[in-house]
């Protein structure tokens, strides 16, 4: 990133126009790269393992078949309940 002196006449001029408008926090500084990219979250093994047992006790508790945890409906209402997790905080269903 180029950074022309203050009160300079030279430098690009899009450069020049965000300087001015830019409203970023001077805490953060510099943007890094890696905070632009995504990264695939990881689950740790003791979070896999209690979900493994969350999946057990769900079918065991409705007597439901232990097919039904791979099933797309499951699925799609889990990621909903994560999103609304993110949207909202922590909300009682």
């Amino acid at each position: 990133m180029y950074k022309a002196p203050d009160g300079s006449s030279f430098g690009t001029k899009n450069l020049h126009d965000h300087v001015k408008n830019c409203n970023g926090h001077k805490s953060l500084g510099q943007l890094k790269l890696m905070r632009c990219i995504q990264k695939k979250l990881q689950m740790t093994k003791k979070d896999s393992a209690r979900l493994k047992q969350m999946e057990v006790e769900y079918c065991i508790d409705g007597y439901n078949s232990f097919h039904s945890v791979k099933l797309a409906g499951l699925h799609i209402l889990l990621q909903i309940c994560v999103d609304f997790r993110m949207k909202y905080g922590k909300i009682d269903i």
